[in-house]
């Protein structure tokens, strides 16, 4: 059976509106995660073309991680929605879990990310990279956050093949491809060597985004198109 709020997943853009409409959570949280990482890629992002202070740099990484975390910690509130329907203890153990583990990430993410200088580094080709700040326990704990990744995609997944829907079908084997290719990226990272290939896993984040935009926006277009 398909679970009613899947019914009203389609972007994360107009998940705010549409939760006006049918008071649906799952559209909240979605709307929240998008929110929250949009404001995470501006902290990481922006601030790169403007100044290449250490300091400053540190600051703005600070900050990106705790809407990223943030946001980690909505697409957790989505997971316990959806697999503990029912109000009870296993659901509040669950919900704690993912504060202790929001509240951990912070602190993990401040003391990394002060720990040494960020550096501009650039190649024999011309092209620059940058060294940032990490640890092996700050790895760890982000590739934990990451499982909610996991187990959204998961709940999507296995919704799909009961949506009679194509065009649902087809947004939710979007969202649900994203979130687990995305997800396993991070939860793996800290267990496989990727030192030879880290400058690609923001191509392959891009590839899987531009993709899934794709199925989703077209699902989209169709559905309107035959309105």
């Amino acid at each position: 059976m398909v679970h009613r709020d899947t019914n009203i997943i389609c972007n994360w853009f107009d998940c705010f509106y549409r939760y006006r409409i049918d008071k649906s959570k799952l559209n909240l949280i979605v709307g929240w995660v998008g929110l929250l990482y949009t404001i995470c890629f501006i902290s990481y992002g922006f601030p790169l073309l403007i100044t290449s202070n250490s300091e400053i740099l540190k600051i703005t990484f600070t900050i990106g991680d705790l809407f990223q975390f943030l946001a980690l910690f909505a697409i957790w509130l989505g997971v316990v929605r959806v697999y503990f329907i029912k109000e009870g203890i296993m659901r509040s153990i669950a919900i704690l879990f993912a504060f202790v583990l929001l509240i951990l990430s912070i602190y993990i993410s401040f003391i990394t990310n002060n720990s040494s200088e960020i550096v501009f580094q650039q190649s024999n080709g011309g092209f620059w990279s940058i060294i940032l700040p990490t640890s092996l326990i700050y790895e760890v704990v982000t590739s934990i956050q990451y499982v909610g990744f996991l187990l959204f995609g998961g709940y999507f997944a296995y919704q799909a093949k009961f949506n009679k829907d194509i065009l649902k079908k087809i947004r939710m084997f979007g969202i649900s491809s994203m979130l687990i290719i995305i997800g396993s990226i991070y939860v793996f990272q800290p267990f496989l060597n990727f030192s030879n290939s880290d400058n690609f896993i923001p191509y392959i984040i891009a590839a899987v985004l531009a993709i899934s935009g794709v199925l989703i926006f077209t699902s989209l277009y169709l559905a309107n198109r035959n309105k």
